[in-house]
């Protein structure tokens, strides 16, 4: 980690509590932090090492981004050299402001509160320095008393932008996998499997034509908008797995060679993530989404993967239909620490979540 681009070394102190009879014990960290890291290989081997990493602080996601007209900037603040917090921050303009999204992150990697509360800390100043008027962060964190506790330092968000909670599906033999379905959804299962539908792998844009063909006719159907990624670049930038298979692709079900059903996955440290998925008319006229969830686990076990993030899931049962689906597979429901705001001052923050309130 030597040969970083930006590095700041300082001792920071924070006082640990103690009985008001006693001196107040002061302990240092010697936190280095580094800035701009623009290594893929490096930054993406240095994310691995936390165990919330995720698909959203990965090299290729900024990279992704930056199409989009957002600036990336990434960080690490290490104690002693090993690297405590990462985050990767996207940054865009409105207005001539500066507003922030931190999607997956700030992601720590110790089991110290009062190191990840100082480490926090100046992830924040760092922030500020950037004179960023409001910063959104999202981290994968589960929501726990001691995560609650870390954060408490951050003004929790008034406006959610997404869910909290997400469904984690492990990938298991055949059997196991049916056995851990609700009863209807393995019902739904074998109806679609009577179908005898073709499921086949595509990537680059090929995974990108097959989908939007499917999505658009779900869109027609539905009256909704769905902004997609470029998926062909994603898919370009992620590259493939050390055993040469694709980190990003389709999965889609096929009815005399007419794909009905198809979903978009991306995989990152052994983790797979259900970025979109649609079906037309007729794959819903069959359960087509039930049996291509069944095929999907096996595709992904095959590929080494440990589970699979199958999404969001509502948390006001403002979607039942999309809830039920998602949790009748025997996955875990994960719950995420929440979103924080960092901005200098409070008031930055309450005129950023009331420009989204006034959005939605």
């Amino acid at each position: 980690m030597r040969d970083f681009i930006q590095r700041s070394k300082r001792q920071i102190s924070r006082p640990k509590r103690c009985n008001a009879s006693k001196n107040i014990v002061v302990k240092k960290f010697n936190l280095s932090t580094v800035i701009d890291k623009n290594d893929s290989k490096e930054w993406d081997a240095i994310l691995s090492q936390f165990d919330q990493s995720t698909i959203f602080q990965s090299y290729a996601w900024g990279e992704l981004k930056k199409d989009e007209n957002w600036e990336c900037f990434r960080l690490i603040i290490s104690e002693n050299e090993k690297p405590t917090l990462i985050a990767q921050i996207l940054v865009k303009k409105f207005l001539g402001i500066k507003l922030g999204w931190c999607p997956g992150g700030p992601i720590l990697n110790t089991k110290s509160i009062d190191l990840a509360k100082t480490a926090l800390n100046e992830f924040k100043k760092i922030i500020i320095r950037k004179k960023i008027f409001n910063l959104r962060c999202k981290p994968y964190l589960q929501k726990t008393d001691t995560n609650l506790e870390i954060f408490s330092t951050l003004a929790k968000s008034t406006i959610k932008i997404t869910s909290s909670k997400t469904v984690n599906i492990s990938t298991q033999d055949d059997k196991v996998f049916l056995q851990d379905c609700r009863k209807k959804h393995r019902y739904y299962i074998k109806q679609s499997q009577k179908h005898n539908l073709e499921w086949k792998i595509s990537t680059l844009e090929n995974a990108q034509k097959t989908f939007i063909q499917i999505l658009n006719e779900m869109q027609e159907k539905k009256k909704i908008k769905i902004k997609l990624i470029d998926i062909k670049n994603f898919s370009q930038l992620l590259g493939e797995t050390h055993s040469g298979k694709p980190r990003v692709f389709a999965l889609t079900g096929y009815e005399k060679n007419c794909p009905i059903v198809s979903c978009i996955m991306s995989v990152f440290d052994n983790v797979a993530f259900q970025h979109y998925a649609a079906s037309n008319q007729r794959g819903r006229k069959i359960f087509a989404s039930y049996g291509m969830t069944y095929e999907l686990i096996k595709v992904l076990k095959d590929m080494g993967v440990k589970y699979m993030n199958f999404g969001s899931i509502s948390d006001d049962e403002s979607s039942p239909g999309v809830d039920f689906f998602k949790l009748g597979f025997g996955g875990n429901l994960f719950e995420r620490v929440g979103e924080f705001d960092i901005a200098k001052f409070r008031i930055y923050s309450f005129i950023f979540n009331a420009m989204l309130k006034f959005r939605t």
